[in-house]
Parts: C-alpha cells; sequence; structure tokens
C-alpha cells in the first residue's frame, strides 16, 4: 500500500569495498504474464535515486523503506575511494522482503549432479576473448554430452595468474571478458541444458588484493587487520609455498559475511549454476560452522545449487553438510587416489577396485585437472588412456573431464596461455562421446551399486565388476577392462543373481555373449572395454512386442 514502510537489512560495504558514501533506490516493476521461458519482468522507474539514512548493525545496514503501490525494488549503491560504484544484490518487495531476482523461477537445467559429466573449462585455451570462445564452443560440448561446466577462476586477480590470487570478487577478470560475457555464457548454457560452476577462492586473497595491501600499510590501524590469519608475531598465514595467498580469518564475522555475499551475487546476477570450492578442506578445517551458513544462503537462491568442494570424499564432513561431491583424494590433501593406479601394468585391478571401495560414489573422480600436471595421456599412452577413460565412465562417481582431454591435448595448465590446437590428434573424441552416451543411457553406472567380479583364471590386467542391480532395462551391467596391449579371454563368473541370465549384449557392438554354467566368457581387444546388459527372454521380448489390441 502507498505510505507502507519495510525494513530492509544489506550488507555492509565494507565487506568488499571501501565506501565513502550509499544510496538506497527504490522502483515500482510492473508485473507481466508470459511463459515460462520468456522475461516476465518489466521495470518501470517512479522515482529519481534518492539518499536515504541507513543505520550499521555490526556488519550490516538497515533502512526502512516507503514501499509504493506495486512491487518495490531496492539496493544499496556505494562507491570506494577510486570512484567506481557498487550495488548489493537487489531484494524485492512487496509488504515484505523476498530475495530475488527480477524474471522467471529458474528453469530445472540437466540431471542431478550424480548423473552429471563435469568439464573443467579453463576458457583463454578456447580463443579471445574466453569468455566469448567458450560460448561458441558450447554446441561442440553439448555434443560430447557433457552436462555441468566448471569454469577456471572467473574474479579479477593477480597480473598474469591462473586465477586463484584474486583481488575483486565482484569482478570478471578483463583478460577473460565482461560481465556482459559472462551472463550470455550461462544463458547460452542453458539453452545447450548444460550448467556453469564458477571455481570460488573463499579461502585466502591475493597479497596484490587492496584490503591486504591496506593491512600492510597501516598495520593494526587497518579495519582489514583482522581479516586475514596471522601468526603469534601478527605475520599473515599461509598454505605450502603460497606465500603471495595469505589467509583468511574466519574467526572475523565480516569475513565470513563477504565470502557469503560474494557468493550469493554471482548466482543472482548472472544466473550461473553453483561452486566448486577452491581449497575448501583448509577453510573446513579452520572454521567448520561455515558452510553450513554459505550453503543455507546459496540455496536459498537456488534449490538445485551446485556446491562441489576442493576437499577428499573419504570424509564424510562433505555429504553430510549438503555438498553433492568432493575430490578422489586420499586423507592427504592433493593426493590424487588413482595416483599410482596405471603403472606398473601388473596390479591394475586391484589398485583401482581399491581406490573406488575407499571412496562414496559421490566422489568427483578425473584423471587429470588442473593440478595434476603432465597430462594422462602423456604419461601412460594412448592406449592405456582408453581403457583409463573408460573405467572414469563406467565406475561408481561423478566423472569429470578437463579442457582438451577428449582430443588428447598435451600441455600443463598452469603454463598454457595461449589456445589449444582443435585437432583429435588421438581419435579419442568419439571414444569419449560413446562412453558418456553409455553412461547416459544406463541407470546402472549411474548408481551407487559395485562389485567387483572374479575371473575363472586370475588375470592381473583384467577388472570385471557388476554395476546397479535392478530388474528394469539398463539397470544391472557387467564391465570389463583389459589394460594391456594384447588381447585377452576373460571368464567372469556370475553371481547367483545373474546367473539366471544367459544371454548379454555388448552395448557398443551389439554382439551377443552367451554365458554357460555361471561363467560368462568375454573377449577383450587390446586396452579394450565392454560394458555388457541383460538381453529379454525371447517370450518376454515378444510380450513386449505385442500390441494392447491384440
Amino acid at each position: 500500500m502507498p505510505g507502507q514502510t519495510s525494513t530492509v537489512a544489506l550488507p555492509s560495504p565494507a565487506l568488499d569495498i571501501m565506501p565513502l558514501r550509499a544510496e538506497v533506490w527504490a522502483r515500482e516493476v510492473a508485473m507481466h504474464g508470459g511463459t515460462a521461458d520468456t522475461v516476465l519482468a518489466r521495470c518501470r522507474v517512479t522515482s529519481d535515486v534518492v539518499d536515504m539514512p541507513a543505520r550499521v548493525e555490526g556488519s550490516r545496514w538497515s533502512a526502512r523503506v516507503p514501499l509504493a503501490e506495486g512491487t518495490n525494488s531496492v539496493a544499496v549503491t556505494c562507491h570506494d575511494d577510486a570512484g567506481r560504484e557498487h550495488r548489493s544484490a537487489t531484494a524485492r518487495l512487496h509488504g515484505m522482503l523476498r530475495q530475488s531476482r527480477l524474471g522467471p523461477e529458474r528453469p530445472t537445467i540437466g540431471p542431478a549432479a550424480r548423473d552429471a559429466v563435469v568439464y573443467g573449462v579453463i576458457p583463454p585455451l578456447y580463443g579471445a576473448p574466453p569468455l566469448r570462445a567458450v560460448r561458441e564452443a558450447l554446441p561442440e560440448l553439448a555434443e560430447l554430452g557433457v552436462d555441468i561446466l566448471w569454469l577456471s577462476p572467473t574474479f579479477e586477480n593477480a597480473p598474469r595468474d591462473y586465477g586463484y590470487a584474486v583481488t575483486d570478487y565482484l569482478r570478471v577478470r578483463p583478460d577473460y571478458g565482461t560481465h556482459d560475457d559472462l551472463t550470455e555464457l550461462v544463458a547460452s548454457a542453458h539453452r545447450h541444458d548444460m550448467r556453469i560452476v564458477l571455481d570460488f577462492v573463499p579461502n585466502h586473497t591475493s597479497i596484490h588484493h587492496r584490503y591486504f595491501q591496506e593491512a600492510r600499510d597501516m598495520g593494526r590501524a587497518s579495519h582489514y587487520w583482522s581479516f586475514y590469519l596471522r601468526d603469534p608475531d601478527g605475520a599473515p598465514t599461509h598454505y605450502f609455498d603460497w606465500s603471495h595467498l595469505p589467509n583468511l580469518d574466519y574467526r572475523n564475522a565480516e569475513v565470513a559475511r563477504w565470502m557469503t555475499e560474494a557468493g550469493r551475487r554471482w548466482l543472482e546476477d548472472t544466473g550461473i549454476d553453483g561452486y566448486r570450492i577452491d581449497v575448501a578442506w583448509a577453510i573446513q578445517d579452520r572454521s567448520p560452522s561455515f558452510f553450513d551458513a554459505f550453503r543455507r544462503e546459496i540455496r536459498a537462491i537456488d534449490p538445485r545449487a551446485l556446491l562441489f568442494a576442493e576437499a577428499s570424499a573419504r570424509d564424510p564432513y562433505w555429504l553430510e553438510h549438503g555438498f553433492d561431491a568432493a575430490y578422489d583424494w586420499t586423507d592427504t590433501p592433493g593426493e590424487w587416489s588413482w595416483n599410482a593406479v596405471f603403472h606398473p601394468a601388473d596390479g591394475i585391478p586391484d589398485r583401482l577396485d581399491a581406490a573406488v571401495r575407499a571412496s562414496p560414489s559421490s566422489t568427483m573422480r578425473f584423471l587429470e585437472n588442473n593440478d595434476t600436471g603432465t597430462r594422462f595421456l602423456t604419461k601412460h599412452g594412448v592406449g592405456m588412456t582408453r581403457v583409463a577413460s573408460a573405467a572414469l565412465l563406467t565406475l561408481p562417481g561423478i566423472p569429470a573431464l578437463f579442457t582438451g582431454q577428449e582430443r588428447g591435448a598435451e600441455y600443463e595448465p598452469y603454463a598454457r596461455e595461449t589456445p589449444l590446437d582443435r585437432e583429435d590428434l588421438h581419435q579419442l573424441r568419439d571414444h569419449y562421446r560413446a562412453l558418456i552416451a553409455v553412461r547416459r543411457a544406463l541407470p546402472a553406472l549411474r548408481s551407487d551399486e559395485y562389485a567387483r567380479l572374479e575371473l575363472t583364471e586370475r588375470d592381473d590386467r583384467v577388472l570385471a565388476f557388476r554395476r546397479g542391480s535392478g530388474a528394469a532395462p539398463g539397470e544391472t551391467a557387467i564391465v570389463a577392462l583389459r589394460f594391456d596391449s594384447t588381447t585377452a579371454r576373460a571368464r567372469v563368473r556370475l553371481p547367483e543373481a545373474l546367473k539366471v541370465i544367459r544371454n548379454w549384449k555388448d552395448t557398443f557392438s551389439g554382439q551377443t555373449l552367451t554365458a554357460s554354467d555361471g561363467v560368462l566368457s568375454v573377449e577383450l581387444a587390446s586396452w579394450g572395454a565392454r560394458v555388457l546388459v541383460p538381453m529379454p527372454k525371447a517370450g518376454a521380448a515378444q510380450a513386449a512386442r505385442k500390441s494392447p489390441r491384440d
């Protein structure tokens, strides 16, 4: 009603800017009908921007805002020492506060995280300007079959840095493009039924961040001195050899609010679909309660928002605190559990089976990413890459590919700055595409169920396993993998529940294999992979083909 007021709490600008003044503004929004895939909101300005008093309470501002007829949109703008304007996320008011972005409800895009295939993207390796180049590559990535694109850090950062030395959490790094470029990339990805995840870096800032520089120059007199975790002598702390990446101190509530508001901002302003949280294990160690509050606020904006932790999935903390997945690490941060699996060749099945059983199915599995250095193909060759990728896409977990992996690209992620050659040098793209298609087609390969199967004669270079156990088509599968350059015949002992199934179909070749006396004989090519599914009995198949009118 005209003249009605509402109290709106907005984040203190001290969280990411050095404010000189602030303004609160209100606009009336006229709503129009439309379908779910059209814009529903149009803005009509009914008043000029006016100064309004705001009260500071700890790390938050509050102000009483007069509401006009209709829906009101309220935000805070602040100006820093350089004269740059910063605006808070918009809140829509109609008698009560409701946090929302203007426009339609978020559509349901892509499969659930557990059913997805993740693809890590280093934008400059696609061309220039990077964000636009990635947008141009979306049809090719969609055709490959991936569902979630994880972008390397897109925030403003120190010069010539990969992206983890953040200098401004609310700005797109200019060497990647503009805010509009990112928004358009997200919208285009959604049209291709893919989701976008940003690499969020809340553990530390760059030493070039203005907060750190002020604290360095002013010492304890700086408001930002307490933003950084310090040793007893007052020196900023850091992990490993990351002296240029000082740790943030989450005992300071203002730091937690700052990072949470930054996380909220990108979901609200660009429509991204979630985050991969860099060095999540370190924040958990120092401030285990932070991620509960962060998750609640992120999922209040988008209940399907994705959260991937750079931490070991063997730690139950991540699932218990609402994350979709964590990394396929051992209990040591950064130690990939498959790192020692593929050499020597003898014993690969045992080592791989042990690594899989050590972590839950909500594990993000990979052959390579930004931290694995030399590419898997360079270390192990094309043949091993083919069978290892088959393992990646048929074993339990959320498979994650990385830039150029499907083309056999060989490079060092932290050293490469120029676009990759787009040629498929080793004919791997169709191989990956077929594996992803089979994974998508068979619920068994996306299930939690996994059991290694025995061979009648031990072979240290063959792994056979069962996925799923359902009776419906696609809910049970047997996978056999050959980790060697020679062919082999593997005689797989079927478990009791599967001995009643005589005929099995190879999902790649269409060939039918027949079991005898509870043993399935499987011919394996060099570096070969076979995914077998039960064939229906003849009577059942005929019944299924009958018309209801017969």
